[in-house]
């Protein structure tokens, strides 16, 4: 199978490769949130310290039931800020509203158990895609899996953010597409060889 993941789900299908290798054809990522590196990394630099701070910010607005405004420092930390009060209504609703799950995310993708040497061990191929105009935490994690993933093929792109499936999806999509064919054709080869 091809894994393809963004963000979360990044992390997800880096993790899923990382454990089951004879499921995993290739990985296709853009900024994943293995966010346990950058404490292991250094505590105190400033793409940690940046994650431990908008998790305490969410944390501090749930514990007063400020859905809202944890749903704002979220939106605006990922999107830049004042992305939150472009959304409509009924879009801030329901990231509010989700706000309790996204907390338990963070705190869990903090805690997270690979670390850098265990992502040396992913045998799969890897797109690892990244935004030029990104935040300080995910630029460092692309930084250190780049270095520790063995087979890693990095694309970074002009004027994108850690949204950039969202915001750029058809370049994004042309990108991972263009990927995939080529590790399944490069596995089809492989396969009528050993036949």
């Amino acid at each position: 199978m091809h894994f393809v993941g963004h963000s979360d789900g990044g992390a997800i299908a880096l993790r899923v490769a990382l454990h089951h290798p004879h499921l995993a054809a290739s990985v296709a990522v853009y900024e994943p949130v293995a966010m346990r590196l950058l404490f292991d990394y250094n505590p105190k630099d400033r793409s940690a310290s940046e994650v431990a701070e908008i998790a305490r910010a969410i944390g501090r607005h749930l514990n007063g039931a400020d859905v809202e405004n944890a749903g704002c420092r979220f939106v605006d930390y990922w999107s830049g800020a004042g992305s939150w009060a472009r959304l409509t209504p009924k879009r801030r609703d329901s990231f509010a509203r989700g706000m309790p799950a996204i907390q338990a995310h963070f705190a869990s993708l903090i805690r997270d158990t690979p670390s850098l040497h265990d992502y040396r061990g992913v045998a799969a191929p890897v797109l690892y895609m990244t935004g030029r105009e990104t935040r300080a935490s995910t630029r460092r994690i692309g930084e250190l899996l780049r270095f520790a993933l063995p087979e890693v093929e990095p694309v970074s792109f002009d004027a994108m953010g850690h949204l950039g499936p969202v915001t750029h999806a058809e370049i994004v999509g042309t990108t991972i597409a263009r990927f995939v064919a080529s590790h399944s054709a490069l596995r089809s080869r492989a396969a009528r060889k050993a036949a």
